[in-house]
C-alpha cells in the first residue's frame, strides 16, 4: 500500500495495513518522517514538497483509492487522472471524493472515478482495473513489437 505520508486518513488506513500484516510505502513530502515508524515499513523522504512528491507517488503505483480529501487531494485525483491510473473510492466518505464519484473530471473523460459500498467491494474492483491495465499494457507491449 502506497500513501503520502500525512496523519489523518492515511495513519488510520496505514493501522488497518499494518494490522493486516501489509506492506507500507509512505512517499513523505519533506526530508523527515511524520508518521509512526511503527506504521511505514518503506519511508521515502522525498524533500520535494506536496506538488512533486504527488507525481512521483502516483507514477510507482498502479490504480489509486481515494477517500474525503481536501485541495492535496484534488491535486492527487487530477494527476491520476492525467496519468490515466484506475481511480477508486469509498462512496459518501466526503471531501472531493465523493464529489467526483462516479464522474470524469472534464470533458475528455480520461478515467471515470468508480465509487463502491463496501471496502471490500472497493478492493475486489481496484484489483481488478490492475489487472485490466497490465492485461492491456501487454497487449500493447505486443502490439509495438509487431510494429518494429
Amino acid at each position: 500500500m502506497f500513501t503520502g505520508g500525512d496523519k489523518g486518513i492515511g495513519e488510520h488506513v496505514l493501522k488497518g495495513v499494518n494490522d493486516n500484516d501489509g506492506l507500507s510505502v509512505v512517499f513523505f513530502p519533506g526530508t523527515e518522517k511524520t508518521l509512526p515508524e511503527e506504521l511505514v515499513v518503506v519511508p521515502i523522504c522525498t524533500g520535494l514538497g506536496y506538488g512533486v512528491r504527488d507525481i512521483v507517488m502516483l507514477r510507482a503505483v498502479e490504480a489509486v483509492i481515494s477517500i474525503s480529501g481536501g485541495a492535496g487531494t484534488l491535486n492527487e485525483l487530477a494527476n491520476a487522472y492525467h496519468l490515466y491510473k484506475p481511480i477508486l473510492t469509498l462512496k459518501k466518505s466526503g471531501g472531493w471524493t465523493e464529489k467526483l464519484e462516479n464522474e470524469y473530471i472534464d470533458s475528455r473523460k480520461k478515467v471515470k472515478i468508480l465509487a463502491y459500498e463496501t471496502v471490500d467491494d472497493l478492493v475486489f474492483a481496484c484489483i481488478k482495473e490492475i489487472e485490466k491495465q497490465r492485461k492491456f499494457n501487454r497487449l500493447i507491449r505486443k502490439v509495438r513489437f509487431v510494429n518494429t
